[in-house]
């Protein structure tokens, strides 16, 4: 019986038909091929699948029809998406990655609240659109790395947020303006990337609900260097409780 099979960097332009023959098939990579789409039912016999790797592909559009219910984790970076389907029913999805697309706003109504880690670097996302997943209660891990016209965190951002939210991933965003609030939902977070921004100005009120919090980027921003930047930072570091199972790491 074959659980795992990769298929990548071939020339493939249409989806295997050997596939459908896989019913006990866990995990499949057609990453690197030259596929534009996959139409409905090219799944129907793997009802094991809990991994499918399509990254650098030519995909318009995500796979039509029904998808394996049992999936757990989806990689699909480096095509050309701008959409999804409403993938709600795959209730065990633990992983998205939806990197380097062509996505304008996070489709958060169209994911199941199982999801844990949702990747979206290199995308299109804009201040006017909408950052917030609110209705993912589980997310642990958000990435929007690599999108350059973000511009602002905002307090409404990430209000009522996922409130387990530990790890977010805003590298080189265009971030200019970070309110004070922008982080006070999400009480469990435990490391926040912000290098590679616009930010001038550092405010130890950013962090001061987040009590969990163990590492910070800063580098690569045009900061103000004063007193009151130094003072800021001492006054974060200062501020957070039980540092004694974790080193801190606050990068400046």
């Amino acid at each position: 019986m074959l659980f795992r099979l990769d298929l990548h960097h071939n020339a493939f332009h249409y989806f295997p038909r050997v596939i459908k023959s896989l019913k006990n098939l866990e995990k499949l990579n057609l990453g690197g091929n030259k596929l534009r789409s996959i139409h409905p039912g090219s799944f129907d016999n793997n009802p094991k699948l809990k991994h499918l790797i399509l990254r650098r592909n030519k995909l318009e559009s995500f796979p039509s029809g029904q998808l394996p219910s049992g999936l757990v984790k989806i990689t699909i970076g480096r095509n050309l998406l701008n959409s999804i389907n409403d993938l709600r029913g795959l209730d065990r999805l633990r992983i998205l990655r939806l990197d380097s697309n062509r996505f304008a706003h996070i489709p958060a109504n169209q994911l199941p609240p199982s999801l844990r880690e949702l990747s979206m670097c290199q995308n299109l996302l804009t201040p006017s659109s909408s950052l917030s997943v609110n209705n993912l209660k589980n997310l642990r891990r958000l990435r929007l790395a690599g999108n350059p016209n973000l511009g602002e965190i905002a307090a409404s951002t990430f209000y009522t947020s996922a409130n387990r939210l530990r790890d977010l991933d805003l590298r080189q965003s265009g971030l200019s303006r970070v309110s004070g609030d922008a982080f006070s939902c999400l009480g469990r977070l435990r490391a926040v990337e912000l290098e590679g921004n616009r930010l001038t100005r550092f405010s130890s009120h950013w962090f001061r609900h987040n009590r969990a919090l163990r590492k910070l980027t800063l580098a690569g921003n045009p900061w103000r260097c004063s007193c009151e930047f130094h003072s800021a930072i001492r006054s974060l570091e200062s501020g957070i409780e039980g540092w004694s199972e974790e080193k801190s790491s606050v990068l400046r």
